[in-house]
């Protein structure tokens, strides 16, 4: 999302106090392409569960990392504290939201 980058930060368009170095947003796959690391999509998903959007929490969950769950979990604790997934994310997160 490069229109949310601002001085090398990205910031979540929806509430703006969550952040990360933008080069912490993109992920590279090994192919050359890139995309937006799986929390952060998984972020955007939240807002409103589709059907598929559960279906890509259901696969992309057990691949994330502690640091990638703490931080999803965080980010939808503060923009969806009624979202469904934080059942299935750890109860406390890292503070991984704000400036590095």
């Amino acid at each position: 999302m490069p229109e949310e980058e601002e001085a090398g930060r990205w910031r979540y368009r929806r509430d703006r106090t969550i952040e990360r170095p933008f080069s912490e947003v993109i992920w590279r796959h090994e192919s050359g392409l890139l995309a937006l690391r799986p929390e952060v999509q998984l972020l955007y998903k939240a807002k409103d569960i589709r059907p598929q959007d559960q279906a890509d929490f259901d696969l992309v969950l057990p691949t994330l990392d502690a640091a990638a769950t703490d931080w999803l979990a965080e980010a939808l604790r503060k923009t969806a504290p009624s979202c469904l997934w934080l059942d299935r994310l750890p109860p406390l997160a890292a503070d991984g939201l704000g400036a590095d």
